[in-house]
């Protein structure tokens, strides 16, 4: 609910593609998707965020 909330489901589901390193707005959107994985993080046992830490995208995870 919260990342649906905040509308930024798109980064799991790339309506929000990831942007390239180049792209001007590439640091807005790399925030953004830090948000979004420390959400998922945040619903997980530490346990499993072994597993997931080391994912570089919130879709990856």
């Amino acid at each position: 609910m919260k990342i649906h909330g905040r509308e930024k489901h798109g980064h799991l589901t790339s309506d929000i593609a990831q942007l390239a390193v180049i792209n001007s707005t590439f640091n807005t959107w790399q925030a953004s998707d830090c948000h979004v994985k420390s959400w998922l993080f945040d619903a997980m046992q530490p346990n499993q965020i072994k597993r997931f830490i080391r994912y570089d995208t919130a879709k990856q995870v």
